[in-house]
């Protein structure tokens, strides 16, 4: 029972508390914890035990603990064989499915799916190319970075990288659109009471790829990919998530927060860096139209066979 509370108050105290973000708190509450911490730590009766997270706990302790009348002791050696059968992945095990169940925060099923994709093409792309990933956080750096002979890769998601996908409303109101756009937005500055961020457009796309040559990774990509993830079989839903990605094309720019390249225009006119993008479903029957736009569409199931030329096809 003392090694077990022990294992317990030592993951609050150093992995749980160690969590500052509000979907940790909505289920392990900072003061549900401080509490346990101090009955823990001020209880004589544990304090007399010898006993902490390190102690080898014997079978012949446990089978004790497992004869005994007292609830405290067989509730205890049934849920430290239950943490053994968790360091063990025997998750086939109920009550261990069970406990992963009620304490891991799992994604949204669009977010899953986003996130399975990227880790798929990330596992097909390591046969060509070292991978290192990064933590996955809003707003963070890129989600991996990747590296060949020739070029270095990053890889965003849910995050814009170097770009930025937002255009401003302009000054001049000679057209009536943009007086109302103005004109809307003014008045919600008014009604919520603090400024409005002037926009006809925003956005972000699913993922961001930027791709640099070797010996210039800290000017400008020679070229970038923009994709979106629908997990969909419909092919209206792949219709909405393809006009996503033809404005995320008219409007994306290079960052001016990031330095070394040019961010006076709109990446779709330039000719010194190629812009391409793809779109996955989950198995919609669809071939893009061949256009100006360079487009591709993936399904799921076909990641794990894709290169990384692949992807660059478009140059």
């Amino acid at each position: 029972m003392k090694a077990l509370l022990s294992i317990i108050a030592e993951t609050a105290r150093s992995e749980l508390l160690e969590i500052d973000y509000q979907w940790r708190r909505d289920r392990w509450d900072d003061g549900n914890i401080q509490s346990f911490l101090r009955h823990y730590n001020r209880n004589v009766h544990l304090n007399r035990i010898n006993a902490d997270s390190d102690t080898r706990v014997t079978p012949k302790a446990l089978d004790q603990a497992r004869q005994s009348r007292q609830p405290l002791y067989y509730e205890a050696y049934d849920l430290y064989r239950l943490y053994e059968r968790l360091l063990a992945r025997d998750f086939d095990d109920d009550d261990a499915g069970r406990v992963l169940l009620e304490s891991l925060s799992v994604p949204e099923t669009a977010t899953l799916f986003e996130l399975a994709v990227i880790f798929e093409l990330l596992n097909a792309f390591s046969e060509q190319a070292e991978v290192t990933l990064r933590s996955i956080e809003r707003g963070s750096d890129a989600i991996a970075v990747m590296a060949d002979s020739n070029w270095e890769y990053r890889i965003y998601h849910d995050n814009t990288g170097r770009l930025r996908f937002h255009e401003p409303v302009p000054e001049n109101n000679s057209v009536q659109y943009i007086r109302q756009s103005r004109r809307a937005l003014d008045r919600h500055r008014d009604i919520m009471d603090h400024d409005t961020r002037r926009s006809l457009y925003s956005g972000r796309p699913d993922i961001v790829i930027e791709r640099y040559p070797m010996d210039q990774a800290d000017g400008q990509p020679n070229h970038v990919i923009l994709g979106e993830i629908k997990h969909t079989e419909s092919r209206s839903t792949l219709s909405d998530g393809i006009y996503e990605l033809m404005r995320y094309f008219e409007f994306a720019k290079p960052d001016p927060g990031h330095g070394g390249w040019d961010s006076s225009s709109y990446l779709l006119g330039r000719d010194d860096i190629s812009l391409s993008g793809f779109i996955v479903s989950d198995g919609v029957a669809f071939e893009p139209e061949v256009s100006e736009v360079a487009l591709q569409h993936l399904v799921y199931s076909w990641l794990g066979e894709l290169s990384i030329d692949d992807l660059f096809v478009f140059n």
